[in-house]
This record gives structure tokens, C-alpha cells and sequence, in this order.
């Protein structure tokens, strides 16, 4: 190709870029002289993570081939950015998947009319935020679920969210055992995974770990939140011996048979397993966790027969269910045998006589004495006919039978050493009979609860009192929660010598009011019949969440003698917050009063300006604690109430007219109408 030929082609080519700049400047500038805002919609949208983020984005006036970018400036996904050019409408969608985890997102978007990649202050701008939230329904579990390890060295537990989420704040609690108030907070990797480490200062015993993802980073684990628990068990690392009592004991076959085996020195929290290694009942297996003075207890039935059990105790260091060479062990001796022949059976009393509504007593002595015979006892006639126990002697011989006389009468009771424990009284078995006579109880009137009107803490135990009259023991009160967030929960009492019974139960049902019934169960057939008295009481249940509180009006102003009503607020808004008001100074010093809040997290209390002329100051607290006493930890806050004279209608002095000597004392009243205090008289 000639030399001239290649000049022609490269001068097309300028001419040609020369005119594709042209139409690239006009283009934009065109734009910029025509597009003078940019908006975008939603605004603010919450998404959960992991999933994907449009945004629409529009230019006005609408043209087509206007370049828009976005940037995300701050948040879990930081970084992003992107470009699209609008449609015929102005409107450009861009999307973003949400990987970063748990956050807000702050983005920054523009139309680039210079397409130069970079925001000119001339450029119409235009941001939006995205909240990214936990994924519903999301699981936790923590590993290991229970562990072992010397005190005063470290754990590490792993906290896995299921599906796997990065960026969510995982708290960690120990709610309970030596290191009880540790904690610590951690955020998932992309795997969902967060670590918790901490060390076992606290001393002997086990802990017990929850963790939780915490998608409002507020502290509090609210309902949609999971919880998973774990163990650990602290120990010295170091043992000496297991001991296990008895060391050797007789048992009835078919009896029951109790070892205690204690580890020196004493360890809390360790797993102490027993298994009977050979003898009649070889095979039984069993666990139990040492107390606070190393001791683990285990019980077993005799059904083997006769023989000898040898019973093997070892504290489980490992936790690996096998008896390994350093495990520290011990070992006893059950013999398992039948009643001789020779034996014989007495009860006493022999004959007695109780009111109904009371407990009576029999007890039978085989002799010679010898533990772990089966003893039986039926009532084979009367009021209580059919009633029956099986009862094993201790190392006296002796077995007792104890059983509530509901009706008038004279029960026939039957006692006998079951020597092959078939329930059944056979020929040769030694036995000996008893009468007891039931005699018709004091009328009662009444009964009253107290206290009538009660507030505790949800999780707390509340204990209520019947006192019945005309005042009697022995009569059986039944109490039972009819209504509140603990309906269901129930209890049977029986009266002391004072004429009362208890009763107490958890409230771990939530915040509310309870309705608390008693009534006396004459007959003991748990049923209240229309002839049986009954009381009830209220029990309401507060909540300890609350960080924040306020109360209204915080100043103003009154007559004296009428009433006057504060209301406080509590954040976050919850419902049976415990409210306590007082007023603390001025003319009516004294005035208190309690209250929950309702579901817009509001208590109110009303009390009368009857102490005068003056200001008061009223504190108010929530008791988050409930013991009435304002704690620093407790939100508080004050209000004043001022308090002022009402006119008078009119106004005496007495006496109207007196006489008396030279050099006496003379005095007056005067007397204001209506009647007021607080008000200043002047002579």
C-alpha cells in the first residue's frame, strides 16, 4: 500500500474520531443541560442477608443513555459499586447480593453525565440505606456441648448459626455455676461460626453456657432469637480415692438398695457411674453428678434373687463411660435374701382415735430386727378400705405406714412381712393387725389468704398463706391458680397448729395477674364441694426490663385537698414493669404507692394534696430488682407537684367578744371556711 494511500486512511480515521467526540461532548453536555435531579426508591428497606438489593433509580427530566452509578460507602458490604445507563423512562434498576452480614448500608448514587467515573459538584445526587438483618428462623448450636478441665485453665466454645450467616453479634452468658456473670460477645465468620474463651477461676462445679445471635445488638435476647446451651465441668485434676457406702447391707429381693459414693477430696459437677459388675442383679447401670461434698448417689431394685451384688463406683474424668487405670474407684457388697421362718411382726398402736382431716401413723417391727424386708399394710375394712403400701425395714426392723382420714369411722389394718413379695398374705407369713377410729372434725366457718394483693418478679417464688377458723391443725387446704400466666399451677397443704398451710410456686409463666384460690377440702376428695370454704388473692407478676424511664407532668400545680395523677414511661416499652412512686419531700411526705405498666409501657399514681400548702417532690423508679429500695442500676427520675391555698368563702375569730384582767394572756382561733391548711393568718 502506497505511502499516500495510508496518509487518505489515517485522516478518515481522525475525521471520524473527531466526529465521535463530537457526538460524545454534545451528548453530554446536552444531558447536563437537561437532567437536573436524580431519586431513587425505596429509600430505606430492610432485607435479610444474603439476599439481593434493587434500587431504582430515576433521572428527570426522563431521557434514555444517562450513565448512573451507586457506591456503597459504609457498611457490612462496603465497597460495592456499580453503573447502568436509563431506559426510554430515565429509570435505571441496579441490585447487590447483601454477603457482608449484619448492618446498614449507606449508598451513594449519581448521575455521571461526563461518564467520567467520578462525582462532579455539577452532577445530581441523590443515597438510600439498607438495614441487613438476621435470616429467620435461624438455629445455634455450641460445641462441644459438655466438656471437662482442670480449674483455672481455658475453654473455648464455637457457636455455629444454621443457616450460616457472617457478621451477626453472638453473645455469650454463664448464667450459672463457679464462673457464674462471665460473658463475652463475638461476630460470625462468613461460616457462621464465633468462638467464646474464658477461664475457669471460679473454682470446683460445673458451669452452664448459653449463647444466642443477638440480630438487635441490644442485649436482650428477644423471642426469634435462638439459644443454645453447653456444660462445663471444673475440676482439680487430681483424685485420690472413691468411697462407697454402705459398704455392705441386706436387702429384701424385689427391695431397693441405696449406695453413696464420695470422691476424696470432695469435687462438685463430676460424673460418678456405678454398674454392678457380678451377683444376682449384674448388669444395672447408673450415673449421677457428685454434689458439693463428692458424693453421687445410685438405686437399684433386687429382682435377680438371691446372692451377692458387687456394686463398682469410679468418677468418670473423662466422661468416656469406661472405668480407665487412673480413675479413682471404689466397690460394696449388696446381699440380696428373703424372710426366715422364725420371724414374727408387731404394729403398735395397736388401737388409736383422730379427728378426720389428720394423719395417722402405724408403724410394724419385725424381730428379730433385720433392714430390707418387704413389709405390707392394707386396710382391709372401713372408711379407707383398700388403701395399701409396701415399705422395706430399716436396720431396727421397723416400717411405717402413714395415710390421711377423710371420713368418719373405724378402719381395719392389716400388716405382714411379704417374705416372696408377691403382694399377697400367704400361710406362713408373719403378720398383725391394727384399728384405727376417724371421729368428726371441728366445722370451719372461714379461710383467708394473705397477702390479699401481692407484686413479685417474674422467676421469683411467691408463697401464699390460708389461715382457717375457727384455727385447727390438720385440715387439708388445696390451693390452685385459676387464672394469670401461671394457671394450672397447684398445691395441697396442710394446717399447723396455728390454723395455717402454704403454698408456693414459681412464676415463670410471663408478666400478668395470677388468681389465686385456697379452699378446705372437708372430705379430701379434691373437689370443692359447696360446703367447703374458699378465699382468693391476686398476684401479679413484674418484669425487670427496663433501662430507661420519664414521667409527666414534670411540674405543676394544684389546690390543696384534690388529687393529683403522675404517669411514668418506661423504655424499651414494656408491658408489668414494677413502678414504684414516692414523695419524697414536702406537705404531704409519705405518699406512696406501686404499679405495672401496661402495654404502651405506662404506670400511673394518683394520690390527694391533703398535706397543705407547699411542693412536693415525687421520686419514681423502676424496681426492676423488687425490693422497694431505689438501686443505681434502676432508671429513675422526679417530678414536682406544687400545692396551693383554695380562697377562703369566709373567715372567723372566736371568741367574738372576752373580757379579762390586766397583765393575763388572751388567745383567739381563727378559723377559715372551707377548711384548709397551709395557710398563713395574720394577727
Amino acid at each position: 500500500m502506497t505511502k499516500g494511500r495510508l496518509g487518505g486512511i489515517a485522516a478518515v480515521a481522525l475525521v471520524a474520531a473527531l466526529a465521535m467526540a463530537l457526538i460524545l461532548t454534545t451528548r453530554a453536555d446536552a444531558q447536563q443541560a437537561i437532567t437536573s435531579s436524580v431519586s431513587v426508591s425505596p429509600t430505606n428497606a430492610t432485607n435479610q442477608i444474603g439476599s439481593s438489593y434493587a434500587v431504582g433509580v430515576t433521572v428527570s427530566p426522563a431521557q434514555s443513555g444517562v450513565r448512573v452509578r451507586y457506591q456503597v460507602l459504609s457498611g457490612p458490604n462496603a465497597g460495592g459499586s456499580g453503573a447502568l445507563d436509563t431506559n426510554s423512562n430515565g429509570l435505571a434498576i441496579f441490585s447487590y447480593n447483601g454477603t457482608g452480614g449484619v448492618g446498614t448500608d449507606a449508598i451513594l448514587v449519581w448521575a455521571d453525565l461526563d461518564r467520567d467515573g467520578v462525582r462532579d459538584s455539577t452532577e445530581p445526587v441523590s443515597a438510600a440505606i439498607v438495614q441487613w438483618v438476621g435470616v429467620a428462623g435461624t438455629g445455634i448450636q455450641l460445641s462441644p456441648s459438655s466438656s471437662s478441665g482442670t480449674q483455672g485453665s481455658g475453654h473455648t466454645l464455637t457457636a455455629t448459626l444454621s443457616p450460616a450467616q457472617g457478621g451477626v453479634l453472638v453473645r455469650f452468658q454463664i448464667p450459672s455455676g463457679p464462673n457464674v456473670g462471665t460473658s463475652g460477645i463475638a461476630i460470625t465468620s462468613a461460616s457462621g461460626q464465633a468462638t467464646f474463651t474464658y477461664s475457669g477461676n471460679g473454682g470446683l462445679g460445673t458451669d452452664s453456657i448459653t449463647a444466642w445471635p443477638d440480630f438487635h445488638s441490644d442485649g436482650i435476647r428477644d423471642g426469634n432469637e435462638a439459644q443454645a446451651t453447653a456444660t462445663r465441668v471444673w475440676t482439680t485434676g487430681s483424685t485420690s480415692g472413691v468411697v462407697v457406702a454402705p459398704s455392705t447391707a441386706q436387702r429384701a429381693v424385689g427391695g431397693q438398695h441405696t449406695v453413696n459414693a464420695t470422691l476424696a477430696p470432695a469435687q462438685s459437677g463430676l460424673y460418678m457411674r456405678f454398674e454392678v459388675t457380678s451377683g444376682p442383679n449384674a448388669g444395672a447401670r447408673g450415673v449421677a453428678l457428685t454434689d458439693g461434698g463428692g458424693r453421687g448417689t445410685y438405686t437399684y431394685l433386687g429382682r435377680g434373687g438371691d446372692g451377692v451384688d458387687v456394686i463398682v463406683a469410679w468418677a468418670d474424668l473423662n466422661q468416656n463411660l469406661l472405668l480407665d487405670s487412673n480413675e479413682p474407684r471404689g466397690q460394696a457388697t449388696a446381699n440380696w435374701g428373703t424372710a426366715t421362718p422364725s420371724q414374727t411382726i408387731i404394729v403398735s398402736p395397736g388401737t388409736a382415735s383422730n379427728r378426720v382431716g389428720t394423719v395417722h401413723t402405724v408403724t410394724s417391727t419385725a424381730s428379730p430386727a433385720k433392714s430390707g424386708l418387704v413389709v405390707r399394710f392394707r386396710i382391709t375394712a372401713g372408711p379407707h378400705i383398700g388403701a395399701v403400701s409396701r415399705v422395706l425395714t430399716n436396720t431396727a426392723g421397723q416400717a411405717t405406714f402413714s395415710y390421711w382420714g377423710t371420713t368418719t369411722g373405724t378402719d381395719a389394718i392389716a400388716t405382714w412381712i411379704d417374705a416372696d413379695d408377691d403382694g399377697v398374705l400367704d400361710s406362713g407369713e408373719a403378720r398383725a393387725t391394727a384399728a384405727k377410729t376417724w371421729t368428726s372434725t371441728v366445722p370451719v366457718k372461714s379461710i383467708v389468704l394473705a397477702p390479699l394483693d401481692n407484686v413479685s418478679l417474674v422467676g421469683t417464688t411467691h408463697t401464699v398463706t390460708a389461715t382457717v377458723g375457727p384455727l385447727q391443725s390438720g385440715a387439708i387446704v388445696r390451693f390452685f391458680v385459676s387464672a394469670g400466666p401461671n394457671k394450672g399451677d397447684a398445691g395441697v397443704g396442710v394446717t399447723n397448729s396455728l390454723g395455717r398451710a402454704t403454698f408456693a410456686y414459681l412464676g415463670d409463666g410471663g408478666v400478668g395477674s395470677d388468681a389465686v384460690m385456697a379452699w378446705l377440702d372437708v372430705n379430701n376428695n379434691g373437689v370443692r364441694d359447696t360446703n367447703e370454704p374458699q378465699a382468693t388473692a391476686a398476684q401479679r407478676w413484674a418484669s425487670t426490663q427496663a433501662s430507661g424511664i420519664s414521667a409527666t407532668p414534670t411540674s405543676s400545680s394544684g389546690a390543696v385537698n384534690t388529687q393529683h395523677t403522675v404517669t411514668a414511661t418506661v423504655s424499651p416499652t414494656v408491658n408489668g414493669v414494677l413502678v414504684r412512686f414516692r414523695v419524697n419531700q414536702g406537705p404531704n411526705l409519705g405518699r406512696e404507692g406501686i404499679a405495672l405498666t401496661n402495654s404502651s409501657g405506662q404506670a400511673t399514681f394518683a394520690y390527694l394534696g391533703s398535706g397543705g400548702v407547699g411542693s412536693d417532690l415525687v421520686l419514681v423508679w423502676a424496681d426492676t430488682d423488687g425490693d422497694g429500695v431505689i438501686d443505681a442500676n434502676e432508671p429513675q427520675t422526679a417530678v414536682i407537684r406544687g400545692w396551693t391555698a383554695v380562697a377562703a368563702s369566709s373567715f372567723a375569730l372566736t371568741p367574738a367578744n372576752d373580757t379579762n384582767p390586766v397583765n393575763t394572756r388572751h388567745s383567739m382561733t381563727a378559723t377559715v371556711v372551707p377548711a384548709q391548711s397551709g395557710l398563713l393568718v395574720r394577727f
